[in-house]
């Protein structure tokens, strides 16, 4: 059996459609490319670190300073990689979403004006898989750890009234091969198991 050309082949391609589906890519989100210079905002476009995105907005929080809100410290102090953050806009729900399924692996979350709650929410199409309230203060980010899988799309909004929040550094894992590859692993196997069966 083992000296069978289409034993052999679909051994081959099963291999690497497995090897590859089961690795992941781990990234961190910065924001700090995005261009923030003389105090502008930058609205994150769809595609970005390979995310469509909602009302995300970034802003150079090292230099941030708005005369009209002097109380809005926490996007200074929310910077851990220099220099952008990145904040729901006008106080709205924001979120970022793929067509590939993803994790949440962690985030750091700093209130922009007064200190309390950011809810979050992780869907997978319909259904809401995870939630959670995230309390912070203004003056430090708070790191939080998430590890939510099989996720589609991530909500971030306000949890009680205090408006916007700064997020910086979100970790995720996508997984670089949509599930079809398993489709069609699972056929090539089937093929195996046929080619075994013709030889025997």
């Amino acid at each position: 059996m083992k000296n069978n050309p289409l034993f052999k082949t679909c051994l081959v391609a099963a291999l690497v459609i497995s090897g590859s589906v089961s690795t992941a890519q781990a990234a961190t989100i910065t924001f700090d490319n995005l261009d923030t210079s003389s105090g502008s905002y930058a609205q994150l476009q769809n595609g970005y670190a390979g995310f469509n995105w909602d009302n995300f907005w970034a802003v150079d929080g090292l230099n941030y300073y708005d005369p009209n809100d002097p109380t809005a410290i926490g996007y200074t102090t929310g910077v851990v990689s220099p220099n952008n953050v990145a904040f729901n806009g006008f106080a709205d729900p924001a979120s970022f979403s793929s067509t590939t399924i993803f994790s949440l692996e962690s985030a750091y979350v700093t209130k922009a004006r007064d200190a309390g709650l950011t809810h979050f929410d992780g869907y997978n199409g319909a259904s809401l898989l995870y939630s959670m309230d995230v309390y912070s203060t203004t003056t430090a980010p708070t790191f939080v750890t998430f590890n939510w899988a099989g996720l589609d799309k991530v909500v971030m909004s306000d949890g009680d009234g205090t408006a916007h929040t700064a997020i910086d550094d979100i970790t995720v894992n996508s997984v670089p091969v949509p599930a079809a590859a398993w489709l069609l692993g699972s056929g090539l196997l089937g093929l195996i198991g046929v080619a075994r069966r013709k030889v025997a």
